[in-house]
């Protein structure tokens, strides 16, 4: 048996493996070396990354000390806090505000028609149910937007009626004309009838006296003049001053029924042609009001004279000052609606063009916003005959609102100059208008008719002969939404549409990808994304119902026309996801109507209704409620997701499938602002929350305030005094571990880690440098640390005076916000700077440090693990010799022994002789 057991020559019975490890251990002392060194690194690194960490500490601090706002810091009291939360944002103005919380948003709600249970009876009839949020055609008018936008003071009024009786009816929280017009209805201890009429407010005296009718402001008010109401009539009617007035202030958003102005920024939206073949071509980027827009028209480079543009009596005027055989023109360039928005589609007469009415007036909306912008095809006379068989040809020729046409029918007259018996006005949904017949007769149909080739009768949808007592035109849909409708809160939920991808399959098998991205803000971007990924092969446009997108095959291929979604859930909030329908002209559509569809069965129960409708996730769910009642006790509520009007909705029940009648209609919070009559406004919020009501003030809604309450916003000089205590904190850390890290033991004689590193000391005397700095060109009154109880003890050290501090703040804190904000010269900006300098994550000189000796580290690590690989390498081949060598000498030790037992038996042969 040969070799090497436990590290000893079996043979030799050296001790192999404590010589190779004294070999090996001679020839490893630069590695020792090495691993001393990296010891020292490492450890250096560890200390350098401690002290930066206690610098990124400071700078926190520093950073804080660096920005005005630390110094614009406030507080808040709020007089009332059960009323208002009130907070504040960088930048609010210490001061005195008065609110009041006049009104809290609410919900939409209404409920369906009683049933036994939810679970098993069953609805009974079989319909389709849309749930919508269109558009009312007797649309409300903030009180802001009278006379010419100069508003009303609200107040409190006095009326006597006819027979003598007062009241005082209280319209400090009316927010809108329409609440006016409520709060006169509803006044106690009067017999009155409000109403509004072209404009003005119209009140009846219904009490039978002989009297007067009087309408007066009260303790030097001024609610009632404004309201053009203050006034005595002899007479039973009081009919007001026009309150309704469009002024070159008016902004664009107000205007078109609220349909606003679509444009593409950088490009000209309107081109006007004058009669000498100028083009003129105007650019509308930044025009918020009318009057940006008549001086955009005026103004234009191109214009010198040619054209100009005015307001009057509510409508744009444009006169040629050209002469020539052209004819004035207008068009929409790059997409723009501008031509249509601000009423510019009226035909010049004489080298003038008077547009079409601006804005639609009090209670109404402009006619060509309905049928879903298409208005009506051609106005002219209708005919109306009601069930006494009396006869009126209506001129409507003229008519631009709602409000004309139904003026008309209502004083209608017979060829004998009698009256017509017939009522018209907008239905309880506020979607459409119905025509009533009074006169209890039914000796003749009630008629309505277009006479000499007009439309208005058809396109408003009550031409027809019915021998009931009204007729009705169901919605008119008016447009909701256009070209410059945001995207925002467009989705079938309210809210925004999410960024994403959708496919595009028209009938031919071509497919288009679109992309809406966060770029794209409006229907009208959709529209051209839409258009310009199709190239005409699909069209996207405004939808006929006035309230959403729909596309249009116009590939005539024998496919279907389809969306599919790609990334996202874009096609789906934009309700477009899908397969296409053929129309009434043939082509496929795909109609994103914002309408929530569901089909009931007669064989449905209540919570089969409601799931059906909750599934659909739009912005109304629905639940079973139990009323009670010993009949029928189970409804069905429905509840908007978003409060608000604009969680108003109108579910559409042709069949009466769940008896729902009512449209559900969300209220708006009130805040007012201000305790004076004559300067409070008020401002309306779908949520109970109000930003910047005044600069970085917000205020939210608790609960409806009997009374303004006083806020009170001060500066916060306790948490600027903190800021400041926490950078002394911060900066005695940063002077204390430089101190251990870089201290001498005398009595040990031994250093610390970073002793003697110029690096450090550099920081140290920056620091101490900055914190001593005074600046003497100062134009406050603090000029160093110390000005503000801040002073250097030993060590370097930092101690704070917090009284002396709270004084300083207190007397001046605009210089104390000087001393440490300014540019270049500030205490903060400078020590921000320099902790900046230091902690840089990329070029920072410790954080190059710390990188240095990471590299040193790595470095050295390599180095060592070098020697250690070559050395396993030695110590294999050293115990392969010490083998080969235990080898040879029992080879050796054999060979002796047979020589030795060679020459005995040799010697023991000759012996024997």
């Amino acid at each position: 048996m040969t070799g090497i057991s436990t590290g000893t020559g079996l043979i030799s019975g050296i001790d192999y493996s404590a010589l190779t490890d004294a070999i090996i251990n001679a020839e490893r002392a630069p590695a020792a070396r090495l691993e001393s060194r990296l010891k020292n690194v490492q450890s250096k690194q560890a200390a350098f990354t401690q002290l930066s960490a206690t610098i990124l500490n400071l700078q926190t601090a520093t950073s804080k000390l660096a920005s005005a706002s630390t110094f614009r810091t406030t507080s808040v009291a709020v007089g009332d806090p059960n009323q208002l939360a009130v907070t504040t944002r960088s930048g609010a103005q210490v001061g005195s505000y008065q609110f009041q919380a006049i009104r809290e948003a609410s919900f939409a709600q209404t409920t369906s028609r009683g049933f036994a249970n939810a679970d098993t009876q069953t609805v009974g009839k079989a319909g389709q149910i849309k749930i919508s949020n269109p558009a009312r055609l007797n649309s409300t008018t903030r009180l802001e937007l009278l006379n010419g936008g100069s508003g009303v003071q609200r107040g409190n009024i006095r009326i006597t009626d006819r027979t003598g009786t007062t009241a005082t009816v209280d319209l400090s929280k009316a927010v809108s004309i329409e609440d006016v017009v409520s709060a006169l209805n509803e006044a106690s201890g009067i017999n009155i009838s409000a109403r509004i009429q072209q404009d003005r407010l119209v009140i009846t005296d219904l009490s039978g006296g002989s009297g007067s009718l009087t309408i007066a402001d009260i303790s030097g008010g001024k609610t009632a003049s404004q309201l053009g109401i203050a006034t005595t009539v002899s007479g039973s009617t009081l009919t007001g001053n026009d309150l309704f007035e469009v002024t070159e202030n008016f902004l664009l958003s107000t205007i078109n029924d609220g349909n606003g102005l679509y444009q593409q920024a950088s490009v000209d939206d309107l081109r006007f042609t004058t009669a000498d073949g100028s083009q003129i071509d105007v650019n509308l980027d930044g025009a918020l009001t009318i009057g940006d827009v008549l001086t955009r028209i005026n103004d234009d480079a191109d214009n010198a004279g040619k054209l100009s543009a005015s307001l009057v009596n509510g409508r744009l005027v444009l006169a040629d000052q050209t002469t020539g055989a052209g004819t004035l023109a207008v068009a929409n360039l790059n997409s723009s609606n501008a031509k249509d928005v601000l009423g510019l589609e009226t035909t010049p007469a004489g080298g003038t063009l008077t547009g079409s009415r601006l804005a639609a007036g009090l209670g109404t909306v402009l006619l060509k916003n309905l049928n879903g912008g298409a208005g009506v095809t051609t106005q002219g006379t209708i005919e109306v005959t009601d069930r006494t068989g009396k006869t009126a040809q209506i001129n409507l020729l003229s008519a631009e609102t709602l409000e004309d046409v139904l003026l008309a029918i209502n004083s209608a007259t017979d060829s004998g100059g009698n009256p017509l018996a017939v009522t018209a006005s907008v239905d309880n949904s506020g979607t459409g208008i119905r025509l009533v017949d009074t006169s209890g007769s039914s000796a003749s149909p009630l008629v309505v008719a277009d006479v000499g080739g007009g439309t208005t009768a058809a396109d408003l949808k009550i031409a027809g002969s019915t021998t009931t007592t009204s007729i009705a035109s169901g919605s008119l849909k008016l447009s909701s939404i256009n070209e410059a409708t945001s995207l925002s809160t467009y989705s079938t939920a309210g809210v925004s549409v999410p960024t994403g991808s959708f496919r595009i399959n028209d009938s031919s098998g071509s497919q288009f990808v679109v992309t809406v991205s966060s770029t794209t803000k409006t229907v009208g971007d959709v529209l051209s994304a839409i258009n310009q990924a199709t190239g005409g092969q699909v069209t996207a446009q405004l939808s006929r119902s006035g309230d959403g997108i729909e596309l249009v095959d116009q590939a005539a291929g024998g496919g279907t026309l389809s969306v599919e979604e790609i990334s996202g859930k874009t096609a789906t909030e934009l309700n477009l996801l899908g397969s296409g329908v053929v129309g009434g002209d043939g082509k496929q559509v795909i109609d994103g109507r914002r309408v929530l569809t569901i089909d009931v069965a007669a064989t449905d129960t209540v919570n089969n209704v409601i799931s059906k409708l909750n599934s659909l996730g739009g912005r109304v769910r629905a639940t079973a409620i139990n009323t009670g009642s010993l009949v029928s006790p189970v409804k069905i509520s429905f509840s908007a997701t978003a409060s608000g009007s604009r969680g108003s909705f109108l579910i559409e029940d042709a069949n009466d499938v769940l008896g729902v009648t009512d449209p559900a209609n969300g209220s708006d919070a009130v805040l007012r602002v201000g305790n004076s009559a004559a300067s409070a406004y008020f401002l309306t919020s779908p949520i109970n929350s109000f930003n910047n009501v005044a600069t970085a003030v917000d205020v939210s809604i608790k609960a409806v305030g009997a009374n303004p309450t006083n806020v009170t916003i001060s500066r916060n000089n306790a948490a600027t005094s903190q800021i400041v205590s926490d950078f002394v904190t911060s900066y005695n850390t940063v002077l204390s571990t430089i101190s251990t890290l870089t201290a001498f033991n005398t009595a040990t004689n031994t250093r610390a880690i970073l002793q003697g590193e110029a690096s450090v000391l550099r920081v140290q005397e920056s620091l101490s440098s900055i914190v001593n700095y005074r600046n003497s060109g100062a134009t406050g009154d603090i000029r160093s640390l110390g000005d503000l109880g801040v002073t250097v003890t030993t060590g370097g050290q930092l101690q704070i005076d917090t009284a002396k501090l709270n004084d300083a703040l207190a007397a001046s804190p605009e210089s104390v916000a000087a001393f440490f904000t300014t540019d270049e010269t500030g205490v903060g900006k400078q020590l921000d700077s320099l902790a900046k300098s230091m902690t840089d994550s990329i070029d920072g000189s410790l954080t190059n440090t710390t990188k240095s000796l990471e590299a040193t580290a790595t470095t050295i690590t390599g180095q060592v693990k070098r020697i250690d690989d070559r050395l396993a390498l030695r110590r294999t081949r050293l115990t392969l010799q010490f083998t080969q060598l235990e080898t040879v000498i029992n080879s050796l030790q054999s060979q002796g022994n047979a020589l030795t037992s060679f020459l005995t038996q040799f010697n023991n042969s000759r012996s024997s002789r």
